[in-house]
């Protein structure tokens, strides 16, 4: 059993200016309370307040009745303007997920980079509405600083923040931001155990362990194993194990501590997948090459190995019924030994050959530098955050202000010579290769780099009246960053530092005219500097000092009206927005080498969900997506611009949608079934100057069917299979723009079983 008191409130950041301030020279209500009562907070008055919620069972299935589970929104979904998108702990359960990508196919308009599909056997990169998100990853509002596959096995629910959103999270999060809430402790006592055995082969297991050891006092761990090939591709599998343990003190009270500590390491064969290559001989359409889907072309040399250790404290403490703070603390070390084959087959020798009289005479060249490094990444973040829910002058507010502080730090070495002795690769035809030369590789550069960001935030809700509000917040971060890059051939050092201070305001308008209807308008505002992200050593290429001075911040800016509605006695959920999302200064990342290029591009779209029980047996979660984009600058050069402007950007699909659907025949037995769609995609253009030429590459649509069959025989066991692209398309691929695609796996069956007690 879950109390908390509406609505929630946030963090410890401004506790020592609060303890050294006199009483609140303002009239404390709660959110919930009547708008005008008030109450003075003085020396024997206290606040008007509605008694302690208090809420039992699983969280709704309407998820714009669930909790942000953010303390800096501490509205409810459908009370926040802005869209956001929730997959629910049920969800994740049905579809049988086990990683973080996974998961996200449910959200519309969020594509993945260099084939990290396929249940993350990549890393976890993301775009959102195409921009790059892969700094954008939040785990309990708290950055996770890693790049590795991110398995579920302690996840709560994910919640994805779209547009803008740098006032709640920081710098960045141009698209939006990813947040996935861990499991916590709970006052119970259980025990859940789940064993998944399934096609590629599939072996994975998970135990859930919580156990009460007091009135206030839970412990939980969580553990898990797996081992994963893909139908449908020759390239090795992945083996990942991991455990979390945590507690909690004060479950129940106004004063709760948890501590808690994740672990995971992974050994895995990195995917490119397959090139992509003109269309035919003198084209200036590209497509993935029309090969075998099962084609790998690495050797045994390559190799993904992560390790994640994260600690994280939290504290909270409700000061009174209108007042709560809260203080969270994460330390995360993280590392990274990668070593990849970069398929490419963009050579006129390659196509000419694929396109003539043999084709299995064209060999492939691997390119993108063939990359091969050693990252040592860490960082620490702590966020304090309080809520005070008032009423000035007879009129409600609550307000939002903290701090938040984080540091950085990595190291990366990039290898070379890694490749020598590596033989011809046949592009209908490849056969795995040894390469004995790996000892042979010398270290290329050695990069260091240290980041730091210190932030203030705040923002309030004014009432003007029960049902019309204005929210209004701003943040101030001041980031700073050293980096210095060691070419060891020629003993050369590059060093530049980065200090710039960045304001992200947002605004909104709200109308409630019942508790199952919200309308708002919002516009918000989001900015990094130019070497925010690049200048850190983890990234592939970073811009340098010459470069970085001339080059303003990173902006984008959204403006989106939107609809939010609970219908059938509020089990159904529904959204509606449209939006329009300009960013200005953008930079290129194809993932080997980055480029400032000074882009500016436009998304204007739609965007629809729906969640929650139609009937008590019938559950639904929907949405679809429409995004025009365009160019409006597409770089420096004026003759460039004229060419590309109003083209379609890359990596946004045009239409997205998802379906996920369930349906309880019987008592214990369910059905159910998804689809995904994605219209085709533009993964790179460009135009040469020299030659006068427009060249492009595109990723053909996406379409999964998937399905399941649950029953639950009784005493908390459930046996269920769920297949996933039933309709085994051959043409399903994620999209990288730099030359290469990855195809889906195949039509895959996996079995499960799970047991609570």
């Amino acid at each position: 059993m879950i109390e908390f008191s509406r609505p929630r409130v946030s963090h410890l950041a401004m506790l020592a200016v609060l303890a050294a301030t006199p009483a609140y020279a303002g009239e404390l209500v709660t959110a919930d309370g009547d708008w005008s009562a008030t109450a003075t907070a003085s020396a024997g008055q206290t606040a008007e307040t509605l008694p302690t919620v208090t809420v039992t069972g699983a969280a709704p299935a309407n998820n714009q009745k669930r909790a942000t589970n953010l303390d800096r929104l501490p509205q409810e979904i459908q009370d926040t303007p802005q869209t956001v998108n929730v997959i629910s702990e049920e969800t994740l359960k049905q579809q049988g997920t086990s990683t973080l990508d996974q998961a996200l196919r449910n959200v519309p308009g969020i594509t993945v980079a260099v084939g990290e599909g396929n249940g993350g056997m990549n890393g976890d990169q993301f775009r959102i509405r195409g921009f790059d998100a892969k700094n954008d990853i939040y785990s309990d509002g708290l950055r996770d600083f890693g790049v590795y596959t991110r398995d579920t096995f302690n996840t709560e629910d994910i919640q994805v923040f779209i547009g803008p959103s740098g006032e709640s999270f920081g710098r960045g999060t141009f698209g939006g931001a990813i947040n996935t809430s861990s499991k916590t402790p709970k006052l119970d006592d259980f025990v859940t155990l789940r064993g998944e055995i399934g096609l590629g082969p599939h072996l994975r297991t998970t135990a859930d362990a919580n156990y009460k050891i007091d009135d206030t006092t839970a412990f939980r761990l969580n553990l898990m194993y797996a081992d994963i090939d893909l139908v449908g591709r020759d390239v090795p599998g992945a083996t990942r194990w991991g455990f979390a343990p945590s507690i909690a003190f004060g479950l129940g009270t106004d004063t709760t501590l948890s501590v808690s500590y994740f672990h995971q390491e992974e050994e895995r064969v990195p995917d490119y997948g397959i090139p992509t290559m003109q269309t035919a001989v003198g084209s200036s359409v590209s497509k993935p090459a029309d090969v075998d889907r099962s084609n790998w072309y690495g050797s045994n040399q390559d190799h993904d190995d992560t390790t994640a250790d994260v600690v994280t404290v939290r504290a909270a403490h409700q000061v009174n019924e209108g007042f709560r703070i809260t203080n969270d603390t994460r330390v995360g070390v993280y590392s990274r030994e990668f070593l990849t084959t970069v398929p490419g087959c963009n050579g006129t020798a390659c196509v000419d050959a694929f396109y003539g009289a043999n084709p299995g005479s064209a060999i492939i060249a691997p390119g993108g530098g063939t990359p091969f490094y050693d990252l040592d990444n860490w960082g620490v973040q702590n966020i304090t955050t309080g809520v005070i829910d008032f009423a000035l002058g007879g009129f409600k507010n609550q307000a939002v202000f903290g701090l938040d502080a984080s540091y950085e730090s990595s190291h990366r070495v990039n290898y070379t010579g890694h490749t020598t002795g590596r033989p011809d690769i046949s592009l209908t035809d490849p056969q795995r290769y040894d390469l004995p030369a790996l000892g042979l590789a010398t270290r290329g550069n050695d990069r260091e780099s240290e980041a730091t960001n210190v932030a203030l935030f705040a923002s309030d809700q004014f009432w003007i009246t029960p049902e019309l509000s204005v929210m209004g917040g701003l943040r101030w971060d001041n980031y700073s960053n050293e980096y210095d890059n060691l070419t060891v051939a020629t003993n050369v050092l590059q060093s530049f530092s980065t200090d710039e201070s960045l304001l992200n305001p947002k605004a909104s308008l709200i109308w409630e005219p019942s508790k199952d209807q919200t309308y708002y308008f919002s516009w918000a505002r989001s900015s990094e500097p130019a070497a925010g992200t690049s200048g850190v050593a983890n990234l592939p290429n970073p811009i340098g000092s010459s470069q970085v001075a001339a080059l303003d911040p990173v902006t984008s800016e959204t403006f989106e009206v939107g609809a939010k509605f609970s219908l059938l006695d509020e089990r159904l959920g529904l959204g509606v927005a449209v939006f329009q999302t300009e960013r200005d200064n953008a930079s290129t990342d194809d993932g080997v080498t980055i480029t400032a290029s000074g882009q500016s591009f436009r998304n204007r779209g739609v965007e629809l969900s729906l969640s929650g029980q139609i009937t008590p047996n019938w559950g639904v979660q929907a949405g679809y997506t429409y995004i025009h984009s365009e160019y409006l600058k597409a770089g420096a050069d004026r003759v460039v611009n004229e060419m590309m402007d109003g083209e379609r950007y890359v990596n946004v699909p045009e239409h997205a949608a998802t379906l996920w659907t369930t349906y309880e025949v019987i008592d214990g037995l369910t059905f159910g079934g998804g689809v995904r769609y994605q219209s085709e995609v533009l993964a790179a253009h460009s135009y040469n100057t020299t030659t006068n030429s427009y060249t492009k590459t595109e990723i053909p649509y996406y379409l999964s069917v998937e399905g399941l069959v649950s029953y639950e025989i009784g005493d908390g066991v459930t046996i269920a299979a769920n297949g996933y692209n039933l309709f085994d398309r051959e043409d399903n691929f994620t999209q990288y723009q730099n030359g290469r695609a990855v195809p889906a796996a195949g039509r895959t069956v996996i079995f499960s079983t799970t047991a609570t007690f």
